[in-house]
C-alpha cells in the first residue's frame, strides 16, 4: 500500500475532506471543520502560523498533524467532533534545531484505518475508534518502507523490522548491510 500525500494547509486555506465536509486552517494551529451546517474546531498545540499542517482526506474523515506537533487530530462525520491522539515526536523546544528531522507519512489501509509514521513513532488510527496502537521506535533514521495487508515494514540505518499491522506487535528484525 502506498503512502498518501497530505495537503499542507497554510493559514486561511481550506480543503474538502469528503462527504461535503471542509477543513479550514486558522491562526495558532486551529482547524475548523464545516459539515452539513455544523462547525467544530480544535487546536494543534505547538503549531506556529509559519508551520505546515498536514491534512489527509480519507473519504468522509481525515487526520491532521502539525509539522512539529505531537497532537494528531481526527474527524469523521460519524463522530461529528474532532478527536485527539498524542503521538511521541522529537522535541527541540528551547534547544538548537538542526532541521530536517521532522517527518510525517500517511498510509491508508483497509477497514477505515490509516497508518501514521513520524520521526519517533508509528500509530494505526481507526476512523471511529481512534488510535488502535502506537509503536515508539525513538530512532530518527526509521521510516516506513512498506505496508502490506498484514504487516508494516520499517527500515532504519541499522535494521529492517516487521510489525503486525493489526496489533502493532514486533514480529521480526534483521540487520541491514549497506554496500
Amino acid at each position: 500500500m502506498s503512502s498518501r500525500r497530505p495537503f499542507e494547509l497554510e493559514v486561511g486555506e481550506s480543503v474538502e475532506v469528503g462527504g461535503g465536509a471542509f477543513v479550514t486552517r486558522r491562526r495558532r494551529g486551529e482547524l475548523l471543520v464545516r459539515h452539513e451546517g455544523h462547525e467544530v474546531s480544535d487546536v494543534a498545540p505547538a503549531v506556529h502560523d509559519s508551520d505546515g499542517v498536514f491534512v489527509v482526506p480519507l473519504g468522509g474523515w481525515f487526520v491532521a498533524l502539525g509539522q512539529e506537533s505531537s497532537r494528531l487530530l481526527r474527524w469523521s462525520a460519524r463522530l461529528a467532533d474532532i478527536a485527539v491522539h498524542d503521538l511521541p515526536r522529537i522535541s527541540f523546544e528551547g534547544k538548537y534545531d538542526p532541521g530536517g528531522f521532522f517527518q510525517a507519512e500517511f498510509f491508508p489501509v483497509p477497514d477505515e484505518r490509516v497508518l501514521v509514521g513520524t520521526e519517533e513513532s508509528i500509530a494505526l488510527v481507526h476512523r471511529d475508534q481512534g488510535a488502535l496502537w502506537t509503536y515508539v521506535h525513538a530512532d530518527v533514521t526509521v521510516h516506513v518502507e512498506a505496508v502490506t495487508e498484514h504487516a508494516v515494514v520499517l527500515l532504519s540505518k541499522y535494521d529492517r523490522s516487521t510489525l503486525d499491522l493489526d496489533s502493532g506487535r514486533f514480529v521480526t528484525s534483521e540487520p541491514v548491510e549497506w554496500s
